[in-house]
């Protein structure tokens, strides 16, 4: 608990918040009975929080049972953490309310991480750009560095504009941020090999190898990514049995990397590369990604989940129902 300064100005307060919270007067009926305008009643009660005056807490009636999984999950897939959010008992279906579910634990999670961090790797997905938009602002000045995992892809859609996020990301906490400015693929790769002299390249390669932390995304083997690829390559994946992607790199359920010719034109780092990174964040969720989740957790792609308690509740089932 905070300091709580004693002067006559805090025993108003104190005595401000006693009537608040444990008389259950309204704003009003204070301001009524101490001689104030409720504007002022509404002002202390802020301060009384922000000192620590006040402390509220919200019991979630399901934090016990998604306490268990989530360590049954770090056990069974030997992870650093697993992190389960909650959803609203009527919507859990609502594939939106799964993304902002995950956003919500992941704003409040992260921070913590990556004021820990000095070199801070960023992917891309739905979840992660929600988590990014929602995230707060610090106004300290930090000596972090933001820097993007792979090019970006498409024209319109937000959630695969990295350079972007990096940017977010780096006003958000003050930090520095590196660019990567070339698509994350390039037809028959003339473009990418063109282009990648012209970039300073090398620098963000040289900070893909310090990095401390990386923060991304998963999808699925059929999920918005294939949209933006040719459809002979979505079948080849198809045929070798892909069962989710990270950074544009489909992989099996043994966490081996497809082969599908996009390999020779990807601007970004390998995912192979994560596995050297100590800490690794995934924001996931969805009943689809279920299997992607636990294969990549198993190749040591990420160490770190961030998922909502439907997809954790599918994947201890499908770990357990494997032993």
């Amino acid at each position: 608990m905070k300091t709580i300064p004693k002067s006559i100005d805090d025993l108003l307060m104190y005595r401000i918040a006693s009537m608040y919270y444990k008389d259950d007067l309204s704003q009003a009926q204070i301001a009524r009975r101490i001689g104030l305008s409720r504007p002022q009643i509404s002002r202390y009660l802020k301060r009384a929080r922000e000192t620590g005056m006040v402390e509220i807490n919200i019991n979630d009636p399901y934090a016990e049972e998604s306490e268990e999984i989530s360590k049954r999950i770090k056990s069974l897939l030997g992870l650093k953490d697993a992190v389960v959010t909650p959803l609203e008992r009527s919507k859990n279906d609502d594939e939106e309310k799964i993304f902002d579910s995950i956003a919500a634990k992941a704003r409040s999670y992260l921070p913590q991480i990556i004021s820990r961090s000095k070199t801070v790797g960023v992917g891309w997905g739905r979840t992660l750009y929600r988590t990014i938009i929602a995230m707060d602002h610090f106004s300290r000045e930090s000596d972090i560095v933001f820097v993007p995992l792979t090019g970006a892809i498409g024209q319109t859609v937000p959630f695969y504009q990295v350079n972007s996020m990096v940017d977010r990301l780096a006003e958000k906490f003050g930090a520095g941020r590196v660019f990567l400015n070339i698509p994350a693929f390039a037809n028959a790769g003339e473009l990418y090999r063109s282009t990648i002299l012209l970039c300073p390249f090398d620098s963000v390669g040289d900070y893909w190898s310090k990095l401390d932390l990386a923060i991304i995304g998963l999808g699925g083997p059929e999920g918005t990514l294939s949209a933006e690829i040719e459809p002979s390559i979505v079948a080849s994946l198809r045929e070798q049995g892909a069962v989710g992607d990270i950074l544009g790199q489909f992989f099996k359920s043994d966490g081996e990397i497809c082969v599908s010719g996009m390999e020779d034109n990807l601007a970004g780092i390998p995912i192979g590369k994560l596995r050297e990174v100590e800490n690794v964040v995934c924001l996931s969720g969805g009943i689809e990604k279920v299997e992607g989740i636990i294969a990549a957790a198993r190749a040591r792609y990420f160490n770190i989940l961030i998922t909502d308690e439907k997809t954790a509740g599918c994947i201890l089932k499908t770990l357990e129902d494997d032993r």
